[in-house]
């Protein structure tokens, strides 16, 4: 007996020991319901961050499911919508200033501005996901979700829908606020004939660049791209609008081969001023008839266009402005510095010292070469008469020639070459027009104020002359001195040499010439 007292000694303090434990770890049924409470409430909260922070509402697919009102229901309020997740009860609320929308109904509407019913088995499943979403959120669904935790208004329209609606709604509702008045099918049909109108096009220059690539095969990527671009500019100018009308344009061999000389022309030179000669040219190949003088000596050029260099072009164009045209405005010191600053200076780079263009010039039909020499004061004074060889008259002069006629003051300017006054004309042919616009019809009036401009004849040549043109722009000074040097003093133009000397100053100044008087 007294062997077993010590083993029942210990087992009443093992008994007593888990008696004591069970005591002070169990937990009452109400302290139980309290943490519960809190880990509901922190759920709450977690949910609550990601309706403000989520990135993307494709997480809780797996974690979301409906169950009936009794079960546990979280609120989350937005002003715009989240992205997809399925079957989960949405409700958004759109807050915009001075904007409203009308509300469409999905379901039922409830007292909240968006409820998520979510069955407490899976909340743990929901806990995870959340967190997920805060770790892979993007930076464009970051600022959705800011916004959505900035609502304020609970007096705004209300828009109930799934959250499988919310990612075109959020769209549509972005279409709205940029462009209220665009819609996203017109946007697509637009788009879609946008690509096709450039398919087309695209298709009807590669059919006018096939004669190009069957005569030289093998090209360079660079030089598809340039031939690509001068034909679909010339292919828009003549409105070419079908692939049938570009097969018909290859019909005719004679246009054939002028598109082709055209296409050379500028994948042998693809400079800003050679596209524009090479295009308007193949036009009046194409558009002028073939009985006209245009058509032969356009086609003519497209042959010889894919050995001009900007200093041939050049040097044809100053001939053209100086011998072969003039302008009626140079009466004054203003206007002629005017005329050289925008006719002139352009054209003066690349101009060849040595003979070498000129004798290709010659060689291309382009020029001649002239027996007598001529000088720019020459030119000028042939050009601008009254302006250069005559040096006006005075107030005095003025007011008795015109003999009671009354003359407005703007058709009278002061001499370049004196002191003196003159009449707002460069030469007698100008006369008529400028006593029509002057008001004057008395015909003896008329002939004693032409007299009065030739009373005091000028010499415009040699160091007045120089004086002169120094003072209307060193331009002409040192222009003067190049036709000393070169044979520009012995140059004249063909036909030829004047159509692209006329192409050249329309693709450099923008500017027409009529040579009609010589065609």
């Amino acid at each position: 007996m007294h062997a077993i007292i010590p083993y029942l000694i210990l087992v009443g303090v093992i008994i007593a020991f888990f008696i004591v434990c069970y005591l002070v770890f169990r937990e009452s049924p109400k302290k139980m319901g309290h943490l519960s409470e809190e880990r509901r409430a922190d759920r709450r909260r977690k949910i609550r961050e990601y309706a403000s922070g989520a990135a993307s509402a494709d997480i809780l697919k797996p974690a979301a499911k409906s169950t009936p009102v009794s079960e546990e229901v979280i609120t989350v309020k937005a002003d715009e919508g989240i992205e997809k997740a399925d079957e989960i009860s949405t409700q958004v609320k759109l807050s915009q200033e001075n904007t409203s929308y009308p509300t469409v109904s999905v379901h039922e509407p409830t007292p909240e501005s968006m409820t998520l019913v979510i069955p407490p088995a899976e909340e743990e499943i929901l806990d995870e996901a959340i967190e997920r979403a805060k770790e892979e959120v993007s930076p464009e669904a970051t600022q959705v979700m800011e916004r959505l935790s900035h609502v304020e208004d609970e007096t705004a329209p209300t828009m109930i829908l799934r959250r499988d609606q919310l990612s075109e709604a959020i769209v549509q509702q972005g279409l709205m606020e940029s462009n209220p008045v665009v819609d996203p099918e017109d946007m697509k049909a637009y788009s879609n004939s946008s690509w096709k109108q450039e398919s087309a096009e695209k298709r009807r220059v590669e059919i006018a660049m096939e004669p190009f690539r069957h005569v030289f095969g093998v090209i360079s990527d660079r030089t598809y791209q340039v031939v690509f671009d001068v034909t679909q500019d010339a292919l828009q100018t003549l409105g070419i609008s079908s692939e049938e009308e570009a097969r018909a344009l290859l019909d005719n061999v004679v246009v054939q081969e002028a598109l082709l000389l055209m296409q050379k022309a500028y994948a042998a030179n693809p400079a800003d001023w050679m596209r524009p000669i090479a295009v308007e040219t193949f036009v009046d190949v194409v558009s002028q008839p073939k009985s006209s003088t245009p058509y032969l000596v356009a086609f003519d050029a497209l042959k010889i266009l894919s050995h001009m260099t900007l200093a041939h072009l050049q040097v044809m164009a100053i001939i053209l402005l100086l011998q072969y045209s003039r302008n009626s405005n140079n009466y004054s010191l203003e206007y002629f510095r005017h005329y050289v600053d925008k006719y002139i200076q352009p054209f003066l780079s690349d101009l060849p010292r040595n003979a070498a263009i000129f004798h290709q010039l010659d060689y291309l039909r382009c020029s001649q070469k002239e027996a007598e020499k001529i000088n720019l004061a020459q030119l000028l004074s042939n050009s601008y008469s009254f302006v250069f060889n005559f040096r006006g008259f005075s107030k005095d002069e003025l007011v008795h020639a015109l003999d009671g006629e009354n003359l407005d003051p703007r058709f009278v300017v002061k001499s370049i070459n004196s002191a003196l006054y003159k009449l707002a004309l460069v030469d007698e042919g100008m006369a008529p027009r400028f006593f029509r616009q002057a008001g004057i019809s008395d015909r003896h009036v008329q002939e004693d104020l032409l007299g009065l401009m030739k009373s005091k004849p000028a010499t415009f040549s040699g160091a007045e002359a120089r004086r002169i043109m120094e003072e209307i722009s060193p331009v002409l000074l040192d222009l003067s001195d190049l036709f000393e040097a070169s044979p520009l003093s012995t140059m004249s133009l063909t036909l030829l040499g004047l159509y692209l000397g006329r192409a050249h100053v329309k693709a450099t100044i923008h500017e027409d010439f009529d040579l009609s008087q010589w065609f």
